[in-house]
């Protein structure tokens, strides 16, 4: 069963590259899928992908980019295996094919830029390919964007192009296509008469190849221009016979123009229900396909209807959702008007360079005709200096090779001194393991900026009691890895000897790492922070005493901040503020106590890249310990 589901969607697949259906036919799609999980013929399955990207391209575009993409993706792998010209070719076709098909999505999305890239890419394939339908197709596809850059000379050079490219290969469609762009154009650019004439050449070739999508969207441009001219009767047979062509092709886009135009026309006819009816139906069309420019001129013309009727309650809701959707498309009109302007200064400048570029290799040439003995002799000149600059070039790039095969093992050396300072530092900080033997439920954080870190924790349990120590101490990378290994060794020797006074720790720590670890100024003198707190488990107690390091206390619902002692310097160590104090705290079950440094306190984030401060930070410890109360 699964072989004859890719021998009947085979046939369906050159249909579907054709024409762009607006609905999804679930037996087309179920054959297409089970092309693209199960066969292994690339070919195929690009077919296959370019077919479900046409099924979804105006009901679920972001579908359609994703197949799109696909198929290139597997049309590039297809090209890169050795193939026969036939199957080469078929991927080149293909891959033309995705690319402007995914350059028209992003053309209706204003997104400038990559349609372009698109569709030059594509005419780039077509032209290496040689067929000439292809490139008409693919020169059709070019033309839109030369009309996105407002460049309408190239636009019609384009379409003139396409349409020889058409005539030669009797590509009758295509050659209708190409009539009814310059048409609609020469109206736009009110020349009714060339316009006129165009469209009529266009109806004609579409009549005879019964192409009927392509004749009702003649007769939508046709009934627009006699509508804007004062010919409504015109405008409403034409606008009808669209109508029922874009109904036998369920093309829901074209319905939806055909009915806002009737409803146009009959509203100049002062048949306001008809009006109405169409209005309305065609606003539902344009919510079912999402379209927010055409939702705008349905609402328009809805809260026009209603006005008229004296339904003024409709008509304020139509004319306020029309206001809320012009705002919203104006913002993004304004940001790819910027875009497009930007684009097209880029294409100025490359067409006034590549001008440039032109006139100089013309007066080139005709200084190479007019001196040819003397340009021999600049060659062989010029040959003997590129020998001697290609010598001295090359010296200068051994030198350089070798001075950065020296550089890198000297990086590579002082990397491994660097991790090995990281396995020093760790080794000399306790685990959480350790700590949790002594107290219940420890939390450990340490997350040094660089690989190395200033800041650092000290924790040493006893008989009745354990010490944790944190500090910071003013430096990040190898200094303060170093200063956190000194520290370390000092707090072992001081702890060590059984002092169980806080203020007399913090004492002994500031005046022996000053005497180890000179400051280089005041502010340095200053900028060592510690808090020492000393856990006497079975009594349930703290004592703790700190300098600029204070501890936060979380008790039930309750947020207590101990402050430390805040003291300046005179470059001694010598405190000159508030002295130490020694604060002795009895703890209830269920008390959590925070340890911490300034690194988080001082973190900055936001739209103003404010610093987080205690508030905050408390306010955070508050809400991790109520959400983990349990």
């Amino acid at each position: 069963m699964r072989f004859f589901a890719f021998y009947i969607s085979f046939f369906f697949i050159n249909a579907l590259l054709a024409v762009k259906p607006v609905i999804n036919d679930s037996s087309h799609g179920d054959s297409l899928n089970e092309i693209v999980r199960y066969s292994r013929n690339d070919t195929l399955r690009v077919s296959a992908f370019i077919s479900i990207g046409n099924l979804y391209q105006l009901t679920m575009p972001d579908r359609a980019i994703y197949f799109y993409q696909r198929a290139i993706e597997t049309a590039y792998h297809g090209l890169q295996l050795k193939n026969s010209a036939e199957v080469e070719g078929r991927f080149l076709r293909s891959l033309a094919m995705a690319m402007e098909q995914l350059s028209a999505i992003y053309r209706d999305r204003g997104d400038v830029r990559k349609e372009i890239k698109l569709s030059f890419d594509a005419l780039e394939v077509v032209e290496f390919l040689g067929d000439k339908k292809s490139i008409a197709r693919s020169l059709l596809n070019v033309s839109e964007s030369f009309l996105s850059l407002k460049d309408t000379a190239r636009y019609f050079q384009c379409l003139k192009g396409s349409i020889q490219f058409f005539k030669q290969t009797a590509d009758k469609p295509g050659l209708s296509r190409g009539y009814f762009k310059i048409g609609k154009m020469l109206l736009a650019q009110d020349d009714s008469i060339s316009g006129l004439a165009y469209l009529q050449l266009a109806l004609d070739l579409q009549t005879e190849s019964k192409d009927d999508g392509a004749r009702a969207g003649t007769y939508n441009v046709l009934g627009a221009y006699y509508l804007r001219h004062g010919f409504p009767e015109r405008s409403f047979k034409l606008n009808r016979e669209a109508l029922r062509l874009y109904q036998d092709s369920h093309d829901r886009h074209g319905l939806l123009n055909s009915l806002y135009q009737l409803a146009e026309v009959e509203l100049l006819r002062d048949n306001l229900t008809a009006s109405n009816r169409y209005a309305t139906r065609g606003l539902e069309i344009a919510n079912e396909i999402n379209f927010p420019a055409e939702v705008e001129k349905g609402s328009f013309l809805l809260s026009t209807i209603t006005e008229r009727q004296g339904d003024f309650d409709a008509a304020h809701f139509h004319f306020f959702r029309y206001v809320e959707i012009r705002d919203s498309l104006r913002r993004n009109e304004t940001r790819k008007n910027v875009e497009r302007r930007n684009i097209q200064e880029s294409y100025r400048i490359q067409t006034e360079d590549d001008r440039y570029r032109n006139d100089q290799d013309i007066l080139l040439r005709q200084h190479s005709r007019q001196n040819q003995k003397t340009l021999a002799w600049f060659w062989v000149s010029g040959i003997v200096i590129f020998l001697i600059l290609s010598f001295w070039s090359w010296k200068r790039y051994r030198k350089h090779k070798m001075q950065s095969a020296t550089i890198t093992k000297q990086m590579e050396k002082i990397k491994a001194s660097i991790l090995y300072a990281v396995e020093i530092q760790q080794s000399l900080l306790c685990g959480k393991e350790t700590m949790n033997k002594s107290l219940d439920d420890v939390i450990l954080i340490h997350e040094p900026r660089s690989l190395v870190s200033g800041d650092f924790y000290w924790f040493r349990p006893f008989e009745t009691y354990c010490v944790i120590v944190c500090v910071d101490c003013a430096g990040e990378g190898v200094d303060g890895g170093f200063k956190s290994a000194v520290g370390t060794l000092l707090l072992d020797g001081i702890v060590q000897h059984g002092l169980t006074n806080p203020v007399e720790i913090v004492g002994r720590f500031r005046k022996e790492f000053s005497e180890i670890i000179p400051a280089q100024n005041e502010s340095e003198a200053s900028a060592l922070d510690i808090s020492v707190c000393i856990f006497y488990p079975g009594d349930k107690v703290v004592e703790f005493a700190g300098i600029h390091n204070g501890i936060t206390i979380i008790s039930g619902t309750e947020t207590i901040h101990y402050p430390s002692a805040n003291i300046v310097s005179d470059g001694q160590y010598e405190i000159v503020g508030n002295d130490i104090k020694h604060k002795r705290i009895e703890l209830d079950d269920g008390d959590r106590v925070f340890i911490f440094t300034d690194g988080y306190i001082d973190q900055r984030g936001g739209r103003t890249s404010q610093q987080m401060g205690y508030l905050l930070f408390e306010e955070i410890l508050a809400e991790m310990y109520a959400a983990n109360s349990n």
